[in-house]
């Protein structure tokens, strides 16, 4: 007697040859499950409002670093006070610290005649014992006042996915709470 287990779910129909009776044969006990092809990106911590900056490179007070930390030198936020984004699954679950993404990051704002400094920034992968996938800025900084957002991706304008990437995430753009740089 043949038996078949009873799942408590659909089953589907294989890619084996079947001679299309419907008997237990012609299915397959392997259920598909869909991954989403597509990860998301959190901003751990929030820009804090900055000067304009004036010079390349930016000085004191012109750099853009973590709402809650004040006093960025020359040299620009330390590590831990910058701009951090977290990358995980659509579904929220941490990426493995040894993987990686190359990710670019714009401000927006209503104007668009400003320029971020640095042209192309990077951001720093920060590997830590329990925090997954987490990158950092602490050098961007923004010429002209106003009201500004950070938004980050990995998705270059042409729809092509930047490289190096080895999770094979789609990272759409996600952007910051609101910021303000003044003179």
């Amino acid at each position: 007697m043949l038996a078949v287990p009873v799942w408590p779910r659909p089953l589907i129909a294989s890619l084996a040859p079947s001679d299309g009776t419907g008997k237990a044969r012609d299915f397959s006990l392997f259920y598909g499950y869909e991954i989403s092809p597509e990860g998301a990106i959190h901003f751990v911590t929030q820009p804090g409002d900055a000067l304009a900056y004036t010079s390349v490179p930016p000085t004191d007070g012109q750099y853009i670093c973590d709402r809650d930390y004040t006093g960025a030198s020359s040299e620009g936020c330390p590590t831990g006070a910058g701009i951090q984004v977290r990358l995980t699954t659509l579904a929220g679950s941490d990426l493995d610290a040894n993987e990686t993404v190359q990710l670019s990051i714009i401000a927006m704002d209503n104007n668009g005649s400003w320029t971020l400094y640095p042209e192309n920034p990077i951001a720093s992968k920060l590997i830590t014992a329990s925090s997954g996938l987490l990158y950092e800025w602490t050098d961007l900084a923004i010429d002209k006042p106003g009201r500004y957002l950070l938004c980050a991706t990995n998705v270059a304008d042409d729809g092509s996915i930047l490289a190096p990437n080895t999770t094979g995430l789609i990272f759409p753009g996600v952007c910051s709470e609101a910021f303000h740089i003044r003179f």
